[in-house]
């Protein structure tokens, strides 16, 4: 859990309890080399310890190990990266693999949280940030901070958002806005499951083979297009479906507009391919799905037809947030609003915008558009850095034992979505952002 304008008095730490034979309850907390061997018998059946620290002396409750093989050699993100890269049981126990990568970068998550919350008096002065929590003279102890160097935070947000602002105003907007999305039947990850096995069950394999694509996909765009020029910037941000696979969202920058007709189709289109395999490749990935034909658009949602993930209702009607079925469009133009309108035909109102020569060589789901147009660019960066998807729940405190300043800033809890693969790009040292 990360919390943002928390109070310490809603905080408790995060513990393991232990019942005993006789009745009586032992904790272990986030730190303790115990925790792993306890919580996940399955992976370790011998009792082999985690990592975790020397337990305090002033915590009588703590569980003491004694013996030089309670010093703990290295970092906990090291410690759980040596484990799922070298360890083969990590790649047999898919789901339970899972749960555990999720629990072990939630403790580690846990140990900077309360480094933060211990800290608050030092890193407000660091940061010189008070004004930004709703009044200068706010107490260290009503309100835990969150300074821009904790990944996630919303100061860490604004701050890419401003990094690349301030790029676009040195350099220009971004010329092409592309979406590139992981396939789970690539070979490379195919040939590592064993039967009865999905991309799902693999999650270490998934982010080394997509980690491994984008960085070609990187070096393609510095060269692919020499129409456009020379490629002055790129920036890239690398997201997670709900249970699914990762994508990078890609903002690129080349030396020449493209913002003419021709120019456009040379690169992208929204067309169906006359050549069979061409053809072949963009329905297999570049259609958006048809909505379902059996619900009548004027039906309101319910629990017997609910809204599919790309519909909303508006004006008594479903639509889809995406604006498909796109209109036809006999030469490729600029609306008044800056938006690009693709060249389609009649069987080409599905297509999503693409480069045809990227998917031939991916073989997956990637989405390229026309970036550059009016002020669309600043959309797009907000977009690309708008931070790990949380849900925030709000909480009007009644208490009249607050500040009025702690009342006004007080009620923002947000709990993080942790998913398996997000934390193990971050564990592998292979980055969620860049540029």
């Amino acid at each position: 859990m990360c919390y943002e304008n928390t109070l310490r008095s809603q905080i408790s730490p995060r513990s393991l309890l232990i019942s005993t034979s006789d009745n009586r309850t032992q904790s272990i907390s986030t730190v303790s080399r115990l925790w792993e061997p306890m919580a996940y018998p399955l992976l370790f059946p011998h009792g082999t310890l985690g990592w975790g620290l020397r337990p305090s002396a002033q915590d009588p409750s703590a569980i003491t190990l004694d013996g030089a093989e309670s010093d703990t050699p290295t970092t906990q993100i090291w410690h759980y990266r040596a484990r799922l890269l070298r360890e083969p049981r990590f790649s047999i126990f898919g789901r339970l693999t899972n749960e555990y990568v999720v629990d072990m970068f939630s403790r580690e998550l846990d140990a900077r949280l309360t480094y933060i919350r211990v800290n608050q008096e030092r890193l407000r002065t660091q940061e010189q940030d008070s004004a930004l929590m709703g009044h200068e003279d706010l107490q260290d102890s009503e309100n835990v901070y969150l300074p821009a160097s904790f990944l996630g935070s919303g100061r860490w947000s604004s701050n890419q958002i401003a990094d690349s602002l301030t790029i676009a105003a040195a350099y220009g907007p971004p010329t092409f806005f592309v979406t590139f999305t992981c396939n789970g039947n690539w070979p490379e990850i195919h040939s590592r499951l064993r039967p009865g096995q999905t991309y799902t069950d693999v999650p270490i394999v998934v982010c080394q083979v997509f980690k491994q694509k984008l960085s070609r996909l990187m070096g393609l765009f510095r060269t692919m297009f020499p129409n456009a020029g020379r490629l002055l910037y790129s920036i890239q941000r690398v997201e997670f479906q709900k249970r699914g696979l990762p994508h990078a969202h890609i903002l690129l920058k080349y030396s020449k507009e493209c913002v003419s007709a021709d120019d456009i189709d040379r690169v992208i289109s929204a067309r169906i391919p006359e050549a069979a395999d061409d053809a072949k490749i963009v329905r297999q990935f570049m259609i958006h799905p048809s909505h379902n034909s059996n619900v009548i658009s004027n039906i309101p949602p319910s629990s017997q037809n609910p809204l599919k993930y790309c519909e909303k209702w508006k004006g008594g009607a479903r639509v889809c947030r995406f604006g498909f079925p796109k209109p036809t469009q006999e030469r490729t133009s600029i609306d008044s609003s800056d938006r690009v309108l693709y060249r389609r035909g009649d069987d080409d109102v599905f297509v999503v915008p693409h480069c045809l020569p990227l998917i031939r060589k991916f073989e997956c789901h990637m989405n390229m558009e026309v970036a550059g147009c009016g002020q669309l660019f600043q959309y797009l960066f907000k977009y690309v850095h708008k931070g790990i998807c949380d849900i925030r729940f709000v909480d009007v405190l009644r208490s009249t034992s607050l500040s009025p300043q702690a009342q006004i800033v007080q009620s923002s809890v947000s709990r993080r979505k942790t998913r398996v693969k997000s934390q193990l790009m971050r564990s592998m040292n292979t980055g969620v952002a860049g540029t």
